[in-house]
């Protein structure tokens, strides 16, 4: 059963949140650390693979180019979203990024 993009995006949420940060590579799924994998949560980055990869792109754990080359609506939207990340969900300045490049690659696609 396939899933949308949105739960995949939820699902990366909830991997950065335990600090295991996840690329895609070639299609495929890596993470680290390993320690902070549990099975129940691998079994589900398996069953979401496809749209995981396609959330978070080729080689780049976001799949959005760098933040200050986006124009201007997009820009002012990242760093909303990662403020607010950062801020209201206790996250790291760089785990909220990484989220909200995530979003904003979901965003423009529909745009």
């Amino acid at each position: 059963m396939a899933r949308s993009p949105d739960a995949a995006t939820v699902l990366l949420a909830e991997v950065t949140s335990r600090g295991i940060q996840l690329r895609s590579e070639d299609g495929r799924l890596w993470y680290k650390p390993r320690s902070a994998m549990t099975p129940e949560l691998a079994e589900r980055l398996r069953a979401n693979r496809d749209e995981l990869v396609s959330v978070l792109g080729p080689g780049d754990s976001s799949g959005v180019r760098r933040p200050e080359d986006l124009p201007a609506y997009w820009r002012r939207l990242f760093e909303e979203r990662a403020a607010i990340m950062e801020y209201d969900g206790h996250m790291t300045r760089a785990d909220a990024e990484e989220l909200a490049r995530a979003d904003i690659k979901r965003l423009m696609g529909e745009a």
